[in-house]
């Protein structure tokens, strides 16, 4: 080997080995920054919003800065040799420009969360927690068959995940009964103890206070007042399952069997696939469920549950319970009405007629929020009304055959007002008699007040 042969060599070694050593310390710093959250936030503008909402979240501002790959990897792998690369291979592809190939959103593990020094440990299980500032919660029996992620998700621009509301909806109201089970008021309310009189007798000496304390006592139920607080949702149309699996052998063989929708067995194992791993979030394939405060009207919705077989059923009840102003009569609401209670918290005795049930009223409902004196009041109110009903309806037979036997004789003009008085004097009386006027006892007085002055008017006319 001559020496110029041997120089060359020499130096063709040096320039691999310097090669080499370039290309690993940028692989190994191309590796390292990759791991950092500063190259998920500084590389790629779909990340941009994330980023800043994690430099804002308590895992930046916290005791301790949590890393994006201490939640977005699984525990050890974070860390682990050529973790990095993970990231070197995203931005590649990010860069590539392959905007049609599909982009999973970023998953993180439950046991990323769970890991020692996070949110581990049975301490933290049962530690009781606020949400919005007034519900208290613990996580440990929220722990059955989900992952943190079903629960904390990334659902608006300015917060890195959350728990929207919705969510809790979901589990808490699909598919169970008003204040029962998972659905029970009081594992988020608080009950209230102020009084929910306005006002009190002071002729009855065994008078207590209302107050919703006394009112679970008694086993009032809440939606007397508090009439359906969640609307209809939490359902599953097959049609959203073609989101993920469009014209898949999967779905085209379960669709054509109708195995997507089955019993309980089925349900679970559908949950545990999809929420379980996870895949998808709870909004994915389930609707919203609707929980608010009620509107104004409670009333409509009761009545409208009688309506889907009795068309328009207790139009006068509802009248009466309103007690709206009318021609000459002032405007004068059930004392009910303040309360906001609604049919079912009086209507909890049952009855049977032509074969179906009904639902009747029963002093048992006084008694429960009132006292056992007040348990003869809705009595004394009913016999009350019917006797002015019976006195209204001698007047307005009266007024019948004074219309008859003026009848081609007295002036058109009088008969004509006569006769607009007298069906203003039947529309009185029939929301009395018809929609029970112990509903409303000092409205209905006045509404038969006005109906006798009518019926005599009328009959003094055509006189």
């Amino acid at each position: 080997m001559n020496v110029r042969f041997s120089w060359m060599w020499k130096a063709f070694v040096a320039g691999v080995i310097l090669v080499g050593v370039a290309v690993a310390s940028l692989a190994v710093g191309g590796e390292y920054a990759a791991r950092q959250s500063d190259f998920c936030g500084g590389t790629c503008h779909a990340m941009a919003e994330p980023y800043d909402t994690w430099k804002a979240s308590k895992h930046r501002t916290g005791e301790r800065t949590v890393a994006c790959n201490e939640c977005h990897y699984p525990p050890g792998e974070d860390s682990a040799p050529g973790s990095g690369f993970n990231g070197l291979k995203q931005l590649a592809s990010y860069l590539s420009g392959d905007h049609f190939k599909v982009r999973k959103g970023a998953n993180v593990s439950s046991q990323s969360c769970a890991t020692a020094g996070c949110h581990a440990g049975k301490a933290f299980e049962g530690k009781e927690i606020r949400f919005q500032d007034k519900i208290i919660f613990k996580h440990k029996s929220h722990g059955q068959d989900l992952q943190c992620v079903s629960c904390h998700v990334k659902n608006s621009p300015d917060r890195h995940f959350e728990v929207p509301k919705e969510i809790c909806f979901l589990c808490h109201f699909e598919k169970t009964k008003v204040n029962d089970g998972r659905n029970r008021c009081t594992l988020c309310h608080v009950l209230p103890t102020k009084s929910l009189q306005k006002q009190k007798s002071k002729d009855d000496p065994d008078a207590k206070p209302i107050t919703h304390q006394t009112l679970v006592e008694a086993k009032v139920g809440c939606p007397s007042c508090h009439y359906r607080p969640a609307g209809h949702g939490g359902e599953i149309e097959k049609e959203v399952c073609r989101n993920c699996h469009w014209k898949t052998r999967e779905w085209l063989v379960a669709n054509a069997e109708g195995k997507l929708v089955g019993g309980r067995d089925e349900r679970k194992q559908m949950h545990d696939l999809h929420v379980v791993s996870p895949q998808a979030g709870c909004f994915d394939c389930h609707r919203p469920v609707d929980h608010k405060a009620q509107a104004s009207d409670f009333l409509e919705p009761a009545r409208r549950d009688c309506a889907a077989c009795h068309p328009d059923h207790h139009r006068y009840q509802k009248v009466l319970l309103e007690g709206a102003a009318r021609d000459g009569i002032a405007k004068t609401p059930s004392l009910m009405m303040g309360s906001r209670t609604n049919c079912t918290g009086c209507h909890i005795g049952e009855t049977h007629k032509k074969g179906e049930k009904v639902l009747t009223g029963s002093a048992k409902a006084c008694i429960g929020c009132h006292s056992e004196s007040q348990g003869k009041m809705a009595d004394d109110w009913k016999n009350t009304v019917v006797k002015e009903v019976k006195f209204a309806k001698e007047l307005e037979q009266e007024a019948i055959d004074a219309l008859a036997a003026a009848a081609g004789k007295a002036p058109e003009e009088k008969r004509n007002k006569a006769r607009a008085l007298f069906d203003r004097g039947v529309a009185s009386l029939n929301i009395v008699e018809f929609g029970n006027g112990v509903h409303n006892k000092k409205f209905s007085i006045m509404l038969l007040d006005a109906a006798m002055n009518d019926f005599e008017d009328a009959v003094d006319i055509l006189n």
